[in-house]
């Protein structure tokens, strides 16, 4: 596992918002985020993101990663003596997304922008191009695209304009890697072992059924 790069939920989280943006053609970002977007000018749609739950896929396993020969486990620490190679414990895993993408649109003249800003997300976002700009570098695919639903809410009129919304649910699936740097060791490559066996009586066994110092790789 020498040399592979885990992406970070932040870059996870970046890459959908980003290919929403694309596949809508309009703006948005991630509900709920400190650094909130602009609302739209004019008729403008913009769409807004939600995580829902996050399922564990199979269970979580322990790989191992090199670190290179003679290096430190935390920066400042003195080398490691003896030409140890130390190697991190890596847990990775597998999560299963529901992100919701929830369109919104006011338009002078009709309240049904929003569930077409949708479906153009939806179709677009299986396109080669979503897959290897914005996903396939950051280990998440589309498991599923759900239906596109246009919410029923009361008709809203702001500023004169009547806003629609609808709501589009996605599935994603991702490999998740995590690791520390106190959970440092080596690779053992050889053991030596030996044994001085003794019947009941405390009277060594007889030496060709002992174990004299033999190596074990």
């Amino acid at each position: 596992m020498s040399g592979e790069i885990y992406p970070t939920w932040q870059q996870k989280v970046d890459a959908i918002k980003d290919a929403c943006e694309w596949a809508t053609g309009v703006c948005g970002d991630w509900k709920y985020k400190s650094r909130a977007f602009e609302l739209p000018d004019d008729n403008d749609a913009w769409f807004t993101l939600a995580m829902g739950r996050i399922r564990e896929l199979g269970v979580d396993e322990t790989c191992y990663e090199d670190n290179g020969i003679d290096r430190p486990p935390n920066p400042g620490d003195p080398p490691l003596a003896g030409g140890e190679f130390p190697r991190s414990d890596v847990m990775v895993g597998q999560r299963q997304m529901f992100v919701e993408l929830r369109t919104f649109n006011r338009d002078q003249e009709q309240d049904v922008v929003a569930w077409v800003v949708a479906e153009r997300a939806r179709t677009r976002l299986r396109m080669q191009y979503a897959r290897d700009r914005w996903f396939i570098p950051n280990k998440v695919a589309i498991s599923e695209l759900f239906e596109v639903v246009p919410m029923p809410t009361p008709r809203q009129v702001v500023a004169g304009r009547p806003q629609s919304e609808a709501v589009l649910e996605m599935d994603f699936s991702t490999v998740v890697a995590e690791s520390d740097g106190a959970a440092i060791g080596t690779w053992i490559e050889q053991v030596e072992v030996s044994s001085q066996l003794k019947n009941p009586g405390g009277v060594l066994l007889d030496p060709s059924i002992q174990l004299n110092e033999e190596v074990m790789p």
